[in-house]
């Protein structure tokens, strides 16, 4: 199904072509391709996983940008992430985030690793903040399939980084009150609001609303894996190659995070390149295009101006 998909800083959408790609699990698993990149066939590809609570939706914008330089992107949605309505009766509800616990979110990166791998050239996998965790799962098994690993507006899961960004929430007014009753009945937590993800309103010139269509809540379950920084540090990095990116406004993952990562990486024996994005554009800095273009020419292997590193 053809669908325009709201760009942040800039009036004119973004054309996807959007479907229901896989069943995993039972879960219905929805897929995300620019419309110009539909009909190629075996050339270089990257896989996006976005990150808490947020649509493969969100890379859209990133996805046009890539689609400039021959690359295709491949976003899609852990279960119960699908903008309400997106895919009219279709479309996949949201209460299914209660059933996207680490097993299925794994299961669900395999099959997509698996559906794209043979179509592909060459097979990177991009993740934007805790899409971390689901990439590193997926380094025992699929790890020497995959050219590189391209981790955005992430640092190194821990206690201390999680209290980062909480005390940026709760800086922002974006923490909503946890029941403790609701948690355990249905399994998720709220994902922040589009105050926190996207920054003032001068920054923007689509609403919150609009905004707040492509985030949801979130299975607890992703949120503690974000607490332990084994799930990225017990992997085998050796060789890996890795290129992690930030932007100077991202006060949830600052760039001093993203240093630290590339440190403790490195020291794990990856072959390791950051970069942070010198406009201060917040956490989902993906979603602009201030932001996607020079993301692009990086993945893509150019030195864009825009940046400091």
């Amino acid at each position: 199904m053809d669908v325009v998909i709201d760009a942040v800083d800039r009036d004119e959408p973004i054309r996807m072509q959007v479907s229901v790609a896989v069943t995993v699990a039972g879960l219905p698993i929805v897929e995300y391709l620019h419309a110009s990149t539909v009909t190629w066939q075996r050339v270089p590809t990257v896989l996006g996983f976005s990150g808490g609570g947020v649509s493969g939706a969100m890379l859209a914008m990133l996805a046009e940008h890539l689609a400039t330089h021959g690359i295709r992107l491949v976003s899609f949605d852990m279960p119960g992430h699908t903008p309400n309505g997106l895919l009219g009766p279709d479309t996949p509800p949201r209460a299914l985030v209660s059933r996207a616990n680490s097993a299925v979110r794994h299961r669900v990166s395999v099959a997509m690793i698996r559906r794209w791998q043979a179509r592909s050239s060459r097979l990177e996998v991009l993740s934007h903040s805790a899409g971390v965790a689901d990439v590193a799962r997926l380094m025992g098994e699929h790890g020497a399939d995959i050219d590189r690993f391209v981790i955005c507006g992430c640092s190194i899961p821990s206690i201390g980084a999680m209290r980062h960004a909480a005390r940026v929430a709760a800086a922002a007014d974006s923490m909503p009150r946890i029941r403790l009753w609701n948690l355990i009945r249905t399994r998720q937590l709220h994902a922040g609001n589009a105050s926190l993800m996207y920054g003032p309103p001068a920054n923007r010139t689509i609403s919150d609303g609009a905004l707040a269509r492509y985030e949801c809540s979130e299975h607890f379950g992703v949120a503690l894996s974000m607490l332990r920084s084994r799930l990225v540090l017990r992997q085998d990095w050796r060789a890996r190659r890795v290129l992690l990116i930030g932007s100077a406004g991202d006060e949830i993952a600052p760039p001093d995070f993203i240093t630290n990562a590339e440190h403790a990486l490195r020291a794990l024996g990856a072959v390791v390149r950051s970069e942070i994005l010198s406009m201060q554009l917040p956490h989902a800095f993906l979603s602009f295009q201030a932001a996607a273009e020079p993301v692009a020419a990086l993945v893509a292997g150019d030195d864009p101006p825009a940046f400091s590193g």
